[in-house]
């Protein structure tokens, strides 16, 4: 048996309770089963982001939609367990949404663009800015 474990682990949801939840059931049955066995347990979290969700009746997703709408692109929103600068933004009050570009088979091997969707999020970005 080693001396000492150390165990690191990483919840995600897009709730940012749920996460709080889940975490606490962990916890909980970590320090039963140290109990148990007569361990020391030494338990700790941190945030690296919080999940937030920006309803789409919000001025800054209508800004996007007009703009895309004005662009003849069309829109899509999809929920994401990744973390952005967006998150803190959110944390601090500041409403924000994050725009893909063009990326697909994100985080994989196999990750990809197209020169067409960099344009168009260009042609947002752009007409965001302007």
């Amino acid at each position: 048996m080693p001396e000492r474990c150390i165990l690191k682990g990483e919840v995600r949801s897009l709730n940012h309770e749920k996460t709080l939840a889940e975490i606490g059931k962990i916890e909980h049955i970590f320090k039963e089963t140290a109990k148990i066995r007569g361990a020391k347990l030494e338990f700790e979290t941190s945030f690296g982001c919080i999940a937030y969700e920006i309803n789409q009746e919000q001025k800054v997703v209508k800004r996007f939609e007009r703009v895309c709408r004005e662009l003849g692109y069309e829109t899509d929103y999809i929920a994401t367990f990744g973390g952005s600068d967006n998150n803190n933004f959110v944390r601090n009050g500041i409403l924000g949404i994050v725009i893909a570009c063009g990326m697909n088979a994100v985080h994989s091997t196999k990750e990809y663009t197209h020169i067409d969707e960099l344009e168009k999020c260009s042609n947002i970005t752009l007409k965001l800015m302007t």
